[in-house]
């Protein structure tokens, strides 16, 4: 979950013109010896909101491969203006185009909106639309990739 909140942190960093870096900087503590870097409570309400996402959708670990994928590939072409709710919604866009790729059968924007507690069904519709704009609908994924 640190990854995943640093890596949707990073991206929006840099989509906001806050970082100019490329690559990864430390992640958060954790027991296998990175640096600790202290978050702001903004970012702690999101990752306790990531937690819940993959608890209540019940992601599978290639679905989070693909949405961290997907992030990665967004982070040229993204351009955020408004800082308020854009991590969640690059993580949403991320995860929500990336399960429904993999995934026959899946959850409905109304219960991704139910599984988030923040988001209306309509907020949904709207930020899987603009992720898949910004990737320009293409979702192939390699095993080179991953």
């Amino acid at each position: 979950i640190d990854h995943v909140v640093d890596q949707v942190i990073e991206t929006v960093d840099y989509a906001m013109g806050k970082s100019t870096a490329s690559t990864s900087t430390p992640a958060s503590s954790s027991p296998r010896g990175r640096t600790p870097v202290a978050r702001t409570p903004a970012q702690l309400k999101f990752t306790t909101l990531v937690s819940t996402v993959l608890t209540r959708a019940d992601i599978t670990t290639p679905t989070l491969l693909t949405s961290l994928l997907y992030i990665n590939r967004a982070r040229p072409y993204l351009h955020i203006a408004l800082e308020e709710w854009a991590l969640e919604r690059l993580f949403l866009g991320a995860l929500i185009t990336a399960n429904k790729y993999l995934n026959d059968s899946t959850l409905k924007n109304v219960h991704w909106a139910l599984c988030t507690g923040v988001f209306g069904k309509r907020d949904v519709e709207r930020i899987e639309r603009e992720f898949l704009a910004v990737l320009d609908w293409e979702l192939g994924v390699g095993e080179g990739e991953l």
